[in-house]
């Protein structure tokens, strides 16, 4: 077990998986066949305590449960914890592919703008439906058209919520980055819904999807829609990962989660819960401590880790509640004397 492994127990108990893996089998010991989390939520507004479990098994079955009742899905767990992440891989989210946004956009959309699941499900039923029918030739224009139409209805609900989130932003992550002491010139949050939407209706996307059906067809699959959405974030007109230095960048993505973090408090009366795992990395104490302030002026529970334990210490305002801090080896975790 190392450090990290604390943030992975978290992160499976508000997204049913681990952020570091998709096999199952790797968070699982060795002689075991099943994994078990548990913990309890406490929820600001109502002063009550949710129990929250998580089993997860090597053949793939699974049980979550909520206030000890079982759910189906991996979104009732993220309703009742949200998590925010920041680890190496978090860097994707500007660097990597686009869908790394949207998760991004997701997030937001899920937590913040409390958009309703079964939007996002009936999307990719319909576009599920419209793919087979493209790849099996199944081109017959009633029944495409019907698709097609329950498709674009989803598909701009999506995109309205997706949209407002990602206006909401901008202004956070630039108050994010004052509170920083940092300059990013020309900073700029460029939604781009997935087509190219002129008035975002319902009847224009499904003309262009009827218009695409041919090209669509030999390509095999859908090629407008949310699915294909994008968040780019731009410093002086260029991708913010070719204008920035490392360690600029890693503290425009820290902006990225702290304004969703914020956003987030503002939506829901509570803070939702950061796992911040090497976070002194690349940061130097000055930066590390401007990240702390606006941390703790969140009022959020923050689970940071590092090889040092000087450098976790290090990001903490001396005005704030004084952190607990543990210390990981061979498994063990224990309580640092004095705290």
């Amino acid at each position: 077990m190392v450090k990290t492994s604390l943030l992975e127990a978290i992160h499976i108990l508000a997204r049913g998986r681990s952020f570091r893996t998709r096999r199952l089998a790797s968070v699982i010991h060795w002689h075991r066949d099943q994994a078990v989390c548990f913990g309890l939520v406490r929820r600001e507004r109502e002063g009550v305590l949710v129990p929250i479990g998580v089993e997860r098994h090597k053949d793939g079955r699974f049980q979550f449960k909520v206030a000890y009742r079982p759910v189906q899905t991996a979104s009732s767990l993220a309703a009742a914890l949200a998590v925010q992440l920041l680890d190496a891989a978090t860097f994707q989210l500007l660097e990597g592919p686009p869908s790394h946004r949207r998760a991004y956009l997701d997030w937001g959309v899920f937590h913040v703008e409390q958009g309703p699941r079964e939007v996002w499900s009936q999307y990719q039923k319909c576009l599920k439906q419209r793919n087979f029918l493209l790849r099996h030739g199944k081109m017959d224009p009633l029944q495409m058209g019907v698709w097609e139409r329950e498709l674009a209805a989803a598909a701009v609900e999506v995109d309205r919520l997706r949209a407002r989130h990602a206006e909401a932003l901008l202004p956070e992550i630039l108050g994010v980055l004052a509170q920083l002491n940092i300059r990013v010139p020309e900073l700029e949050v460029r939604y781009e819904p997935g087509w190219p939407a002129r008035e975002g209706t319902t009847e224009e996307l499904v003309q262009q999807l009827a218009r695409s059906r041919e090209r669509d067809f030999r390509a095999g699959y859908t090629q407008w829609g949310p699915h294909r959405a994008d968040l780019r974030v731009l410093v002086q007109g260029k991708p913010a990962h070719e204008a920035l230095s490392r360690g600029q960048l890693k503290l425009l993505l820290i902006s990225l989660k702290l304004a969703q973090g914020q956003l987030f408090r503002r939506a829901n009366g509570e803070g939702c819960v950061f796992l911040l795992d090497d976070l002194a990395a690349e940061l130097d104490q000055e930066n590390r401590l401007r990240v702390g302030e606006v941390l703790a002026s969140l009022g959020v529970q923050a689970w940071i880790t590092g090889v040092e334990g000087s450098g976790v210490r290090d990001l903490w305002p001396s005005q704030a509640p004084a952190p607990a801090l543990f210390h990981v080896e061979q498994g063990v975790v224990t309580r640092e004397k004095g705290e």
